[in-house]
């Protein structure tokens, strides 16, 4: 008897993905990015790049919180918000 391959479990992923956000440390820097998206003003990019964070990408925000965003008229092609 062979023992199926292991599927990835999607919850503990998004599980680390919001994790990486909920991080006291992180807290103040969440807080100016979200005040960046949803103002539409500044560059959130390089906020976000310039962070010392390894996963600090301009192209990855995956799990970050933003229920009741409004992110209309924001250019988020090529973003990572899987999670989100």
């Amino acid at each position: 008897m062979t023992t199926p391959p292991s599927i990835p479990d999607e919850e503990s992923h998004a599980t680390e993905l919001r994790r990486r956000w909920a991080q006291s440390e992180n807290a103040p820097f969440l807080v100016e990015l979200r005040s960046a998206l949803t103002a539409g003003t500044g560059d959130w990019r390089a906020m976000v790049r310039s962070w010392t964070q390894p996963w600090g990408t301009d192209n990855d925000l995956g799990g970050i919180p933003l229920a009741g965003a409004n992110l209309s008229g924001l250019d988020l092609s090529g973003v990572h918000l899987g999670y989100a």
